[in-house]
C-alpha cells in the first residue's frame, strides 16, 4: 500500500480504531491513526523516528503518554531510539525501572511485517480478533468535502507534524516522485522559515496529489503559524471552488499591514451572514483559530470571535475543535485579567466571549457543556472560572443532573470569593434564573463563605424567592441562615439579613416569622438612617399573625418609649395588611380584638409618649375588616372628638386615624361626611402663617422663623386623608366631587401664585388628583378639569406622569382628543437637534406609551384616525430606539403594547414582528 500523508485527521461516522486491525499488534503507522491524543509534539517525532527504525509504539500505550507524564519520559529516552527494532522486553522493563512511577507492565512484540511495537503486557494478553483492518489511504482520500471541513476542524491544540511514512519508498525519480512529495510535506510543517514553508506550499498544490490531499496542504497553509503562508494559502481557494470575495477577505486578514486586518474582518462577517459552502466556512474558522492562537493584535480579538460566532455550527461538529476554542477563550480571558479583573481588556474579551458560547450553545449544546466541564477541571483563574460558570449555567438543562453538578460548581465559587464583584454577580444573576436547587445550595454554602460573600448570598435569597415559586421547605431553609446572620453575625451582615423581603412570605411557619420579628426588633438599632428604618418597618408590618404577640410585647412600660411608640406604629400597619390565613378568620378577629383591647388600655395612660400615634393606630385596626362592630363605634367616637380638639399636636394624627377609618368599606356615609368636613376645615386653616422674631443668646442675635409647621405636619396627612376619603370604594359621588374641588381649587391658587406650599406638598396634591383623576367613580367632567388644569404644566415631569396616567385610566371617547393633543405635545419636547434630552427621555417613552395603549384615540373622521396612526407609529419608532439604546421602560413598554393588544391589527403585527427581530439579533448578538 502506497504511504498516504494526512495533514488534518479524518473523523467519520464509521471509522475503527487505528489498532484494531487483524493484526492486533501492527502499532501506529500513519499521524491519523494519533491524531485526537493530544500527544506533544516531541513525542509524535519520536515516533516518526521510530518507524524510520522499523520500530512503533502502540495505539493504546500512546494515550496513556500525555504532555509531561512519566511514560512520555520514558518513550524520549535515547536508549529507545538507539536500539530501534533490537529493543525488547527485558531491555524495556529494565528502561522503566528508572521511571519509579510507572505503575504499568510494558512489552515489546513483533508486528506480521517484522516491525517492533512497544506496547502494553496487557495487549498482548488481550488477543487477537478485535476489528476489522484500519481504512485505505483511497477511503480517506474519497471523504466528501463536508467530511474534510468537518476533519479541518479537528485540529488539536498541538499542530501535528508530518506523519513518517513506513512503506518502501518508491523508486521513481523527479521532482513529484513519492519520495519527493513527502519531503515537501514535511518541509511544509517543519521547516523554520515561512519562505520555503511557502515554497512548499506551492510546489506541493501543483504535485500531481487526490483533490482530497491538496486540500489537506491548504488547510495546513491557512493554519501556519506565519501569516504570509496563510495569506498564500487565502490566494489559492478560488482553485478549490471558493468565492474569491471569500479569498480577498482572508487574504485581507492575514495581510501584513495591520490596518488592514479589522476592515478584513467586517468584509468576512458580512460574507458569514449568508449562506456558504463548507470549505469557505471552514477556512474562515481555520484561519480566526490560528490568529487567535498568535493573539499578537488585541484588538483584532473581538473581530475574530465574532468570525467563530457566525461559524459556530461548523466548529460545533466536532468536540475536539470545540475544546481548543473553549481553551483558547479561557486562555484570552486570563491573559486579559492580568490586567485587572476590572480592567477593559476583560471587558473587552468578555462581551465576544460570551457571544461565541451562545452561539456554539444554540449549535451543539450537549456537546458543548461536557467541553466547558472539562475545561473549568483545568481552570484555576477566577475570572474565566467565572465565565465558564456563567456560560454552563445557561447551558444545562432544568432539573437535571448536569444542572445539580454546575450549580455546586457556581456555588462553590461564590463562596470562594472575596470581591464580590461583577464576576460574582455574573454568575450569582444566572444562579437565580435555577430557583430553588440554587437557593438550597447557597444555603449550605452560607456558613463557609466569606464576610462579603455571605451578604451577597442573602441578597440572591430575595431574587431567587421573588422570581421563582420556592416550596415553604426551601423557605424555611433561607429563613434559618437569615435568622442566624442576624443573631450571630456582625452589624453589616445583620442589616443585610433584616432588609430581606422574602421572610414576609405567608408560607413561612409562623414560629419561624415570629423569630424573625423579635431578632427585627432586637436589631433594628443598627440602623441610622430613616429610609433604611422604614424599611425594616415595612417589613414587620407584613409579618401577618405572627408578629402581633412580639409587637404587643414591646407596648408594655418597661420597654424604651421609642420602642413602646413603634410598637404601636407597626401594629396599626399590620392591620392594614393583614390577611386571615386559611380557616384561621377567626383566629384574626380574636388577634385583632386583643390588639385593640390593649392599645385603648394605652390610650388611658396620661403619660403615654405619643398619643398622637396611639390614635392613628387605633384607626388603621378599626379599619381592619376583622375588627368588631363594637369597638368600631367606640374608637371613632373618640377619633372624632380628637380631631374637633384643640391640641395642635394631636389632631392631624387623630384625623389621619379617621381617614382611614372613613375609608374603609363599612364605612356610613355620615362619617364619611363627618371627616371630609373636619378635612376640609383644617385645609382651610392651613395658611401661611410665618413669622420672624429676635433674641439674644449668649450675646449673639439670633433671628428666629417661626409660623410654618403645618406646611411640613399637618399639610402632608391633610392631603393624603382627602386623597384616602375621596378615592373610597364607600365614597359617595357627591362627597367625591366636592372634594375633588376643594383639591383643585388649591391647585389652580398655586398655578397663578395665591398659594405657597413648597415643592413636598406640591407633588401630594398632584398625586391626590391624580388618583383621584383615575377613579372610575369620578365624574367626566370633573375628570377633564383636572386634565386642564394639569396640561399647561405638562413639560414637568410629576405632572406628565399624572397625566397619561389619568388618560391611560380614562380610555374613552371623552378623553380620545385631548389624550392625542397631549400626546403630541409630549413628543415636542425636544431639544434643537430633534433628540430628547437624556435625562427626560426614559420619562417621556414611558409617558407616551401609557397613550399609545388607548384603544381609543383621536375623533372620529378620518383626519383624526389619520393623525392618531401617525402619533403611534412616531411613538413605536422612538421605543424601539429606546429600546436599541438600553432606554428604561422601552422594553417593558414594548412588551406590554404586545400584550395588551389594544393596538390596531396592523399596528399589532408589526410590534409582533420588529420584537421578534429584536430579540432574534440579541440572540446572534449576545
Amino acid at each position: 500500500m502506497s504511504p498516504v500523508l494526512l495533514l488534518l485527521p479524518i473523523a467519520t461516522a464509521n471509522s475503527q480504531s487505528p489498532f484494531c486491525c487483524g493484526d492486533m499488534m501492527r502499532g501506529v503507522r500513519r499521524l491519523d491513526e494519533i491524531a485526537k491524543l493530544g500527544l506533544s509534539n516531541r513525542l509524535i517525532v519520536r515516533v516518526g523516528a521510530l518507524l524510520k527504525k522499523n520500530a512503533t509504539v502502540s495505539v493504546a500505550l500512546l494515550e496513556l503518554a500525555r504532555p509531561g507524564s512519566v511514560l512520555e519520559l520514558l518513550l524520549l529516552n535515547p536508549s529507545i531510539l538507539e536500539r530501534g527494532k533490537e529493543l525488547d522486553t527485558d531491555t524495556l522493563k529494565h528502561l522503566a525501572e528508572d521511571q519509579a512511577s510507572l505503575n504499568m507492565q510494558l512489552a515489546v512484540t513483533a508486528a506480521s511485517d517484522g516491525v517492533s511495537v512497544i506496547c502494553l503486557q496487557e495487549e498482548l494478553d488481550a488477543g487477537e480478533g478485535w476489528a476489522k483492518e484500519a481504512p485505505e489511504s483511497d477511503e480517506i482520500n474519497a471523504a466528501p468535502v463536508s467530511s474534510r471541513m468537518d476533519a479541518a476542524l479537528t485540529v488539536s491544540a498541538v499542530p501535528l507534524p508530518l506523519a513518517v511514512s513506513v512503506a518502501p519508498a518508491a523508486n521513481t525519480e523527479g521532482m513529484f516522485s513519492r519520495v519527493e512529495i513527502e519531503r515537501w510535506r514535511l518541509k511544509l510543517i517543519t521547516a523554520s522559515s515561512a519562505s520555503e514553508r511557502q515554497e512548499a506550499l506551492r510546489t506541493l498544490i501543483l504535485a500531481p496529489l487526490l483533490p482530497a490531499e491538496k486540500m489537506d496542504v491548504l488547510l495546513q497553509g491557512l493554519s501556519d503559524k506565519d501569516a504570509s503562508v496563510r495569506a498564500e494559502a487565502a490566494a489559492m481557494l478560488p482553485g478549490f471552488g471558493a468565492d474569491p470575495v471569500v479569498s480577498e477577505g482572508l487574504s485581507g486578514l492575514n495581510h501584513a499591514e495591520h490596518a488592514r486586518h479589522i476592515p478584513a474582518a467586517g468584509q468576512l462577517l458580512k460574507i458569514l451572514q449568508h449562506p456558504l459552502k463548507d470549505l469557505e466556512v471552514g477556512a474562515i474558522a481555520v484561519s480566526a483559530i490560528t490568529m487567535l492562537r498568535a493573539n499578537t493584535d488585541s484588538a483584532l480579538t473581538a473581530p475574530l470571535l465574532d468570525l467563530l460566532s457566525s461559524c459556530a455550527a461548523a466548529i460545533g461538529r466536532n468536540p475536539d475543535r470545540l475544546a481548543e476554542v473553549t481553551r483558547i477563550l479561557t486562555r484570552l480571558i486570563a491573559a486579559a485579567a492580568k490586567q485587572g479583573a476590572s480592567s477593559r481588556e476583560v471587558e473587552n474579551a468578555l462581551a465576544p466571549a460570551h457571544r461565541l458560547i451562545k452561539a456554539l450553545g444554540a449549535a451543539v449544546p450537549k456537546t458543548l457543556l461536557p467541553v466547558l466541564l472539562a475545561e473549568h477541571e483545568r481552570c484555576a483563574e477566577p475570572v474565566s472560572e467565572s465565565f465558564l460558570l456563567q456560560s454552563m449555567l445557561d447551558l444545562c438543562v432544568p432539573e437535571s443532573a448536569e444542572e445539580e453538578n454546575v450549580v455546586r460548581l457556581s456555588v462553590a465559587y461564590l463562596a470562594r470569593d472575596k470581591d464580590e464583584g461583577r464576576d460574582s454577580r455574573g454568575v450569582g444573576a444566572r444562579l437565580v434564573k435555577r430557583g430553588e436547587r440554587a437557593l438550597r445550595g447557597l444555603c449550605g454554602a452560607f456558613n463557609g463563605a466569606s464576610a462579603g460573600t455571605q451578604r451577597y448570598i442573602l441578597i440572591l435569597f430575595d431574587d431567587i424567592c421573588r422570581a421563582h415559586k420556592v416550596s415553604p421547605e426551601g423557605l424555611e431553609c433561607a429563613a434559618a441562615v437569615v435568622l442566624q446572620a442576624i443573631e450571630s453575625g456582625n452589624k453589616g451582615l445583620r442589616m443585610t439579613a433584616m432588609e430581606c423581603r422574602f421572610v414576609t412570605n405567608a408560607e413561612l411557619s409562623e414560629k419561624t416569622r415570629q423569630a424573625l420579628t423579635k431578632v427585627f426588633l432586637d436589631s433594628i438599632a443598627d440602623f441610622t438612617f430613616v429610609f433604611d428604618i422604614e424599611k425594616i418597618e415595612s417589613s414587620l408590618s407584613r409579618m401577618g399573625l405572627a408578629a402581633l404577640i412580639p409587637l404587643m410585647e414591646r407596648t408594655a412600660p418597661e420597654q424604651p418609649n421609642e420602642e413602646r411608640v413603634r410598637a404601636v406604629r407597626l401594629l396599626g400597619e399590620l392591620a392594614l395588611n393583614m390577611k386571615a390565613p386559611r380557616g384561621q378568620i377567626q383566629r384574626l378577629q380574636q388577634g385583632v380584638t386583643d390588639v385593640l383591647r390593649r392599645l385603648q388600655a394605652l390610650s388611658l395612660e396620661a403619660d403615654f409618649p405619643d398619643r398622637g400615634e396611639l390614635l392613628c393606630a387605633l384607626g388603621k385596626l378599626v379599619s381592619c375588616p376583622a375588627a368588631s362592630k363594637e369597638a368600631d363605634a367606640v374608637v371613632t367616637r373618640a377619633l372624632l372628638e380628637a380631631a374637633r380638639g384643640t391640641d395642635a399636636k394631636l389632631v392631624p394624627r387623630a384625623l389621619e386615624g379617621l381617614s382611614y377609618v372613613a375609608s374603609s368599606r363599612r364605612a356610613q356615609a355620615d362619617l364619611i361626611h363627618a371627616t371630609a368636613e373636619l378635612l376640609r376645615h383644617v385645609l382651610d386653616e392651613a395658611v401661611q402663617e410665618i413669622e420672624t422674631g429676635s433674641k439674644q443668646v449668649a450675646g449673639e442675635l439670633v433671628i428666629e422663623i417661626s409660623g410654618g409647621e403645618k406646611y411640613t405636619t399637618v399639610l402632608p396627612i391633610v392631603l393624603s386623608g382627602i386623597s384616602r376619603v375621596a378615592c373610597s370604594s364607600s365614597c359617595p359621588p357627591s362627597i367625591m366631587r366636592d372634594l375633588g374641588h376643594v383639591l383643585i381649587t388649591r391647585w389652580k391658587k398655586i398655578l397663578s401664585g395665591e398659594l405657597m406650599w413648597g415643592p413636598t406638598n406640591t407633588v401630594l396634591l398632584v398625586q391626590a388628583l391624580k388618583e383621584l383623576g383615575c377613579h372610575k367613580g369620578l365624574s367626566p367632567e370633573l375628570r377633564l378639569e383636572i386634565l386642564r388644569g394639569f396640561a399647561p404644566q405638562h413639560v414637568q415631569t410629576p405632572l406628565m406622569h399624572a397625566l397619561t396616567e389619568i388618560l391611560a385610566a380614562d380610555d374613552t371617547p371623552a378623553t380620545a382628543v385631548g389624550a392625542l393633543t397631549i400626546g403630541y405635545a409630549i413628543l415636542g419636547r425636544r431639544r434643537k437637534d430633534g433628540q430628547f434630552a437624556l435625562e427626560d427621555r426614559a420619562d417621556i417613552l414611558k409617558a407616551v406609551a401609557r397613550i399609545v395603549g388607548r384603544k381609543v384615540l383621536g375623533d372620529d373622521s378620518p383626519e383624526g384616525q389619520s393623525k392618531a396612526e401617525a402619533f403611534r407609529r412616531r411613538v413605536l419608532d422612538e421605543l424601539f430606539k429606546g429600546m436599541k439604546d438600553l432606554i428604561p421602560y422601552s422594553s417593558e413598554s414594548l412588551t406590554s403594547l404586545r400584550d395588551k393588544r389594544s393596538l390596531p391589527p396592523k399596528l399589532q403585527e408589526e410590534v409582533e414582528r420588529r420584537m421578534q427581530e429584536y430579540e432574534q439579533r440579541l440572540a446572534v448578538n449576545g
